[in-house]
């Protein structure tokens, strides 16, 4: 059901991957579908990941920046290693924050929570500005749904898509502007609304994307990127 290799280079993993390899290109030449070539892909990208020097980057702990109290925080591993995947050319790190789903039991943990993301957000702003990387770097803050305004009887906040707050910062992006104002108890949009379309639009924007173009899914589907979204002109410098 699953293997640890300790060391992916060993002569016993090396034997390992071998044996797993010349199973799986039986499997491969017996059924020749595309989720099977899809499955191949993936895997070996994560053989040439696995034996790749890149793989340094994620040890994280033995970085002398580590140690600085800056990082001494939930997320500091986080902040630092997004930093350090950005500078070794991925062109896309996705961070996925703790469970935010607070139906229930809301003080337990969404203070904890909300601090860690202030901090890491805070940090990563910092380190990519320090190191001329927010210059070409887009980052973004953001959920699937809103919550509710008032607190629920099992002391939650359900969904609630009426009105919701997303952050972007960095390249093309003006520094402290808010757009957008909701009622006292954020209910409702209050001025002109934009949808998580518009919101996709301004960063495909950003980067650069012809939002026009028309591509097509595995299925032979077209769509475009943004789907008729809008961009926001207002927060763009």
């Amino acid at each position: 059901k699953g293997l640890v290799m300790k060391d992916p280079k060993s002569v016993e993993s090396q034997k390992f991957m071998k044996l797993t390899l010349d199973l799986q290109n039986e499997f491969h030449q017996r059924y020749k579908f595309k989720k099977v070539r899809d499955y191949a892909h993936l895997y070996n990208d994560a053989m040439r990941l696995l034996n790749s020097e890149e793989l340094k980057v994620f040890d994280v702990k033995n970085d002398p920046d580590f140690r600085k109290n800056r990082y001494n925080f939930s997320m500091g591993t986080h902040a630092i290693l997004t930093r350090k995947l950005l500078e070794h050319q991925v062109r896309c790190v996705n961070i996925r924050i703790g469970n935010w789903d607070h139906h229930s039991e809301l003080w337990d943990s969404f203070v904890p929570g909300a601090k860690g993301l202030d901090q890491f957000v805070a940090v990563l702003l910092e380190d990519l500005h320090e190191r001329g990387l927010l210059k070409s770097t887009i980052v973004t803050v953001m959920s699937e749904f809103g919550r509710t305004p008032v607190i629920t009887k099992n002391m939650g906040r359900d969904h609630h898509n009426k009105s919701y707050t997303t952050m972007i910062a960095g390249a093309g992006v003006k520094n402290g502007v808010v757009i957008g104002k909701t009622d006292d108890t954020s209910s409702k949009v209050l001025t002109k609304s934009y949808s998580p379309i518009d919101f996709n639009a301004t960063v495909a924007k950003l980067m650069g994307v012809n939002l026009d173009k028309e591509i097509y899914s595995p299925d032979n589907r077209p769509f475009t990127i943004t789907r008729g979204g809008i961009p926001i002109e207002e927060i763009m410098a």
